[in-house]
């Protein structure tokens, strides 16, 4: 699975296609808002804990809001608090 490194995002965020993936009931978690994603200026995800990997990198324990909205079904953003903190300046800026 590929995701988009956000610097701006506070949180990583899944859609409800990942969570399925992943083996996780969406709405089972804590609901939180979220602003500024998608088309939408606020709306509701479930915040889970989740080991979260990144090739070539360790894995770690971290929190994931998934959404349960199916408009865009390959959401899947990593936030700046899960990867700066996770990952450290592991994580560089690829251009193409």
């Amino acid at each position: 699975m590929y995701a988009l490194l956000d610097s701006g995002a506070d949180m990583s965020l899944f859609n409800a296609s990942i969570a399925k993936l992943l083996n996780v009931t969406v709405k089972d978690g804590d609901p939180i808002s979220v602003y500024g994603v998608m088309d939408f200026a606020q709306s509701t995800a479930y915040l889970h804990q989740v080991n979260l990997s990144v090739a070539g990198l360790r894995s770690v324990d971290t929190n994931v809001a998934f959404s349960d909205d199916e408009v865009y079904p390959q959401l899947a953003i990593l936030g700046r608090r899960d990867s700066s903190k996770s990952f450290g300046s592991s994580l560089t800026v690829m251009n193409e």
